[in-house]
Parts: C-alpha cells; structure tokens; sequence
C-alpha cells in the first residue's frame, strides 16, 4: 500500500509540475531560446517535469533547454511594437529600420533598409517624428552654415533636434534645428 501510495503522490507532482509548465508553455508554441547575448527562433517539441523543454530550431537542429531559456514572443513593449518602422541611433549616426522581433531583455531584432539586419537596446530605437516646433517632415527650408544659406527639404526629424534634409544640389545631410528655417513668406501686413 506505501508503495502505491508513494507512486500516486510522485504521479500527482509530475503531473501539477507538468501542468504548471503546460500554463505558460505549450507543445507547438512558437519561442524565442536565449543563450548569453544569442536568441534563436524555435519551437516547443515537448515538455518535461524538470522545468525543460525539447525544441525545434528555425535551422533544422533541436535540443533539450531550460524553461528559464525560453520566452514568447514579444509584440509590443511600451510604444515599440513589430513591424513598426524606426529610427536606430548609434552615437550621432541615425538608420531607418524595421522592428523584426522584440525580446524580453529589451533588445529587438531590426531590418536596416540597405538590407541588414541586427539586434540592438530599445533605448535606442525612436519613432519617426513628423514635426518639431515650426518644423515638419516633407517641408522646404533654409539652412544656415556660418554665413552660407543652402534650401533644402526636410526628410526626416529626430529626437536629438537634429533633422536630415535633402538638399537642392542633390546631396543631402544632418543639421541641427537651430541651422534650420522655414521660409519666410510674408513680412509686414500681407494678403
């Protein structure tokens, strides 16, 4: 009798252990696997009492990991979602790109438009601005460098008051706000 009871109360754990992972975990679910820096896409193959799973990597591999490895898919974090398109800052320089995946350390995957991709911190994604101040996207304006005065429109406006503009010569540049007018179309009293 100790002996059965001994097994049914060993059965009833796993199975509470094995329910308590199947409710953040399911068989099939789609995963992200983190190791160190690294995060591979894969799939839930099974999962075990120990807090591990077997999974099924996007290259055709497959392993056994720990629960504490695996994580959902992230959709959304605060404002950034997939499939959003962004401004990636590194220092001063700026690459529009589009959010793959997120993950919970807070980093996400990204799709630069020259065709790379590449894994960075959320703190240096930023949403397109449309307008700062006077100044809006799509917009002609004078821009002042010392004494010379170049037109230009403006493509893109960041968050560190500094805009890419396109200018009439054909090339185009980063100019702080401050270098930055729209032009004036009236003075005095106009109609």
């Amino acid at each position: 009798m100790k002996l059965v009871k001994s097994f049914l109360v060993a059965a009833a754990l796993i199975v509470v252990s094995q329910s308590a992972l199947a409710e953040q975990f399911c068989v099939s679910q789609k995963v992200v696997v983190y190791f160190s820096d690294n995060k591979y896409r894969a799939e839930i193959l099974e999962l075990y009492a120990d807090n591990t799973a077997k999974v099924y990597y996007e290259d055709g591999s497959s392993g056994v990991v720990k629960l504490d490895q695996i994580h959902a898919p992230i959709s959304q974090i605060g404002s950034v979602s997939t499939g959003q398109k962004v401004v990636v800052y590194f220092s001063s320089n700026k690459y529009r790109a589009e959010i793959l995946e997120l993950y919970a350390d807070n980093t996400a995957k990204v799709s630069y438009e020259d065709g790379s991709s590449g894994v960075v911190k959320l703190d240096q994604i930023h949403a397109p601005i449309n307008r700062i101040g006077n100044i809006s996207a799509g917009q002609k304006v004078l821009v002042y460098f010392s004494s010379d005065k170049y037109r230009g429109e403006i493509l893109e406006l960041y968050a560190d008051n500094t805009a890419k503009v396109y200018y009439e010569d054909g090339s185009s540049g980063v100019a702080k706000l401050a270098q930055i007018h729209a032009p004036i179309t009236c003075v005095g009293t106009c109609q």
